[in-house]
């Protein structure tokens, strides 16, 4: 096993600039790395969640979804990850305005779906 070296540089390649609440949207990405190794990029959606991709040969992209439940502009930040545990600086890619009510389900609403499944004929 090698030292890191030069760390991949995460790059969007395509994605929505617009979405509505609930919608799974899929964004391309690609992690640029002069070494050639297994990359991956970790996706911070700007709603306080996640996603990382599986690792993959270094210039093969990288589709990840995501679905916002609340509407808004939400900055997609992206840090691109090598085999050999090199970290790009976190960058901002992209924003996305998204539009619509509120996607979830209150808890009462779902107290309610549940006593109604249960109750008797």
């Amino acid at each position: 096993s090698r030292e890191a070296g030069t760390p991949p540089a995460p790059v969007l390649l395509a994605g929505p600039l617009t979405a509505t609440t609930g919608q799974v949207v899929s964004f391309v990405f690609l992690a640029a790395d002069e070494d050639d190794d297994l990359t991956g990029v970790t996706v911070d959606w700007g709603d306080g969640s996640s996603s990382t991709s599986p690792p993959k040969p270094a210039g093969q992209a990288l589709v990840l979804t995501h679905a916002w439940s609340l509407p808004g502009t939400f900055e997609i930040k992206a840090r691109a990850r090598d085999e050999h545990g090199a970290f790009s600086e976190t960058r901002v890619v992209q924003s996305v305005t998204v539009t619509g009510a509120p996607a979830f389900t209150p808890l009462c609403a779902i107290g309610v779906a549940i006593g109604m499944a249960l109750a008797p004929l």
